[in-house]
């Protein structure tokens, strides 16, 4: 039995329908970028398109294997299931906030359905019973001084590229700007906390 306290039936609704949106818009993105879709935006054409790539060939796969794992009751599916979804909503963030086109919709669409399919999980995952599928001897310190010692150089790099720049009297430019913003706010908090939560073996 997996780990959980209920049926994951919003999780399964939400990520049927991001798949479903991500092969539109990666299928969009790869036969029209090149055709002014993704002009508006100050990412390199080939940053975009590469995106699209990877969400046909390692992301959409992973996500619907994860999927297909869990429902065999496959616990480590079910927290691969968890890792795409977040990675989706992180990706597909900077479609929503750095720039405007006809699948502006969608990309918000794909970020709410990402983050809410998370949440659903995260919120049926039983942390007590999750904690029971790991080997004591788990190397959970190591693990957690990786994400956390990672954390830190980056927000290091952030802090120390803003603060260059605010004395510079410049801009940072808009790509930058929306990496350190979702960095320092979302990614590299929950990487230090979960890492501190795993090196004292808590549950979560």
């Amino acid at each position: 039995m997996l780990p959980i306290k209920h049926k994951l039936t919003i999780a399964y609704a939400l990520s049927g329908l991001l798949a479903v949106l991500l092969v539109i818009s990666s299928v969009v993105g790869l036969l029209y970028g090149s055709r002014g879709l993704y002009g508006p935006y100050p990412a390199s054409l080939a940053g975009l398109v590469g995106q699209d790539i990877v969400t046909l060939i390692v992301g959409l796969p992973l996500l619907i294997a994860s999927m297909w794992f869990t429902r065999r009751y496959s616990t480590s599916g079910l927290l691969l299931w968890a890792g795409a979804l977040f990675y989706f909503a992180y990706s597909y963030y900077f479609y929503v906030t750095g720039g405007f086109n006809a699948l502006f919709l969608v990309y918000i669409a794909m970020v709410s359905a990402s983050l809410y399919g998370l949440l659903s999980l995260l919120f049926n995952i039983d942390p007590q019973a999750l904690k029971t599928r790991f080997n004591p001897r788990t190397p959970t310190r190591l693990i957690s001084g990786f994400l956390v010692g990672y954390s830190l150089l980056f927000a290091l790099m952030w802090v120390g590229l803003t603060f260059s720049t605010l004395v510079a009297g410049t801009q940072l430019d808009e790509v930058t700007h929306a990496v350190i913003a979702i960095d320092c706010t979302v990614l590299l908090p929950l990487l230090v906390f979960g890492g501190l939560l795993l090196w004292r073996r808590r549950p979560w």
